[in-house]
């Protein structure tokens, strides 16, 4: 039984598409990743539209992160302050990023900016995942400090945030939420990805105030990309976002209660990794071979 995607203008299994879902979140969770760095490069990899897998998997990012806003501003663990200025390079990243899709729509070059991005986070991400699995290998993953009192605290012209218990020039927060802007905004990658190492390792901040601070900008910036994107183009589609929400929140749940079986960290790492690499190398592959057709008369959204 298939389901036609108004905005994607195609028809997609019901079954398959929410199995495929399913099993992936819940690969990703009990390796314990998040499924928002995978799905943009699977929706895409599946036929899907660039854009319309972008916005829409904006919006779930977007609505996930509110259950743990929430949590974590009953907690007291969220710096408004540094989320402030994050937000303001934030929103500067995605008003950039827009402009950018627009002009790379023109062209019709956005598809292969899309699909050389993706493969080179996924590759990052990978090799990241095997970097911690050599670290523990070899016995320094407990050696690991965050990087107070380095760059980061000596640029001078710094501000006191009190919950993260940091000085930070304020120039920084402002630079790593360009990024993450232009980041979410262009793959559709939930800007954790980025912000929870920064704000952790690079500014020092305690772990609970790192996740709290990045689910409220994570909050402000998907809320401000969806708008974007949707004014510039109406590329969110309402029907895999159902679909979207029905296999990830399933997934999710199954993934959380496979994170109970026993299994080293360093395994965990080394699956993890081998997944990204895949995905991303089917995504480089789709990138050099020569397609079936060579000219298209398909509309580009």
């Amino acid at each position: 039984m298939s389901i036609y995607l108004p905005i994607a203008e195609m028809a997609v299994p019901i079954i398959g598409m929410l199995a495929i879902l399913i099993v992936v979140t819940a690969t990703i969770v009990f390796l314990g990743s998040s499924g928002s760095i995978l799905l943009p490069s699977l929706l895409y990899l599946f036929g899907m539209p660039a854009a319309v897998g972008v916005a829409t998997c904006n919006v779930l990012v977007t609505a996930a992160a509110l259950p743990g806003l929430i949590m974590y501003m009953r907690r007291g663990n969220i710096d408004r302050g540094l989320a402030m200025y994050l937000l303001m390079g934030g929103i500067v990243g995605v008003g950039a990023s827009t402009l950018l899709v627009s002009w790379l729509n023109t062209i019709g070059q956005y598809h292969l900016f899309f699909a050389v991005t993706t493969s080179a986070v996924l590759l990052i991400a990978a090799f990241v995942a095997i970097g911690g699995h050599l670290a523990a290998r070899s016995g320094k993953a407990q050696s690991v400090t965050r990087w107070k009192g380095t760059i980061c605290e000596r640029i001078p012209l710094r501000l006191y945030f009190p919950t993260a218990m940091v000085y930070l020039n304020p120039l920084l927060p402002i630079g790593i939420g360009i990024l993450s802007g232009l980041l979410m905004a262009t793959t559709g990658t939930s800007a954790e990805v980025l912000l929870v190492p920064v704000v952790a390792y690079c500014f020092a901040a305690p772990i609970n105030v790192s996740i709290g601070t990045t689910l409220l900008v994570i909050t402000g910036i998907g809320s401000v990309t969806v708008m974007f994107q949707h004014a510039s183009g109406q590329t969110v589609d309402p029907v895999l976002f159902a679909l979207l929400v029905v296999g990830v929140a399933a997934g999710t749940a199954i993934g959380a209660r496979l994170s109970n079986i026993q299994i080293s960290l360093r395994a965990r790492l080394v699956l993890l990794a081998l997944i990204l690499l895949l995905v991303a190398l089917r995504s480089v592959y789709g990138l050099l071979a020569l397609p079936g057709e060579l000219y298209s008369l398909r509309e580009t959204i």
